[in-house]
């Protein structure tokens, strides 16, 4: 998404590394008071932390909850068994760490995509037809 919009990309993953102080969100909402759009990918499994989002995307006028989910077992093992991490002192979960983890339903959620159905470009053109269904600001 943020190739496709020239957003800055922001990867947080409060669930990979475990840090309940994310300053994820901070980073976001500078960013936005200086006028840049976003694209945040975060793993967020409780409404808490979903929710504290919507403060840093208030500035600008749009927030689109998206859920990425997949179908396909195997699809959605393939990446946590193959992945490398992006920071050497980061250690990775294994599969039966994240299936074990606290995740509560989205039922909220602007956009779900079933990432074991659909390809990236795919999964990418879906959000700003969302966006356009929606009244801004």
């Amino acid at each position: 998404m943020a190739t496709e919009t020239g957003a800055l990309w922001l990867r947080e993953s409060l669930v990979e590394t475990g840090d309940p102080a994310d300053g994820g969100y901070e980073v976001s909402a500078m960013a936005r008071e200086q006028g840049f759009d976003m694209a945040a990918n975060s793993a967020n499994p409780i409404p808490r932390s979903r929710w504290a989002w919507h403060p840093a995307s208030a500035k600008g006028g749009l927030h689109l909850d998206v859920e990425l989910s997949c179908a396909d077992r195997a699809a959605h093992c393939h990446p946590v068994w193959t992945r490398a991490p992006r920071a050497t002192w980061l250690v990775l979960p294994d599969w039966e760490a994240l299936c074990a983890r606290r995740s509560e339903a989205f039922p909220e959620a602007d956009l779900d995509l079933d990432t074991g159905a659909l390809s990236v470009p795919e999964a990418v053109g879906a959000i700003p037809d969302t966006l356009g269904a929606r009244p801004h600001g």
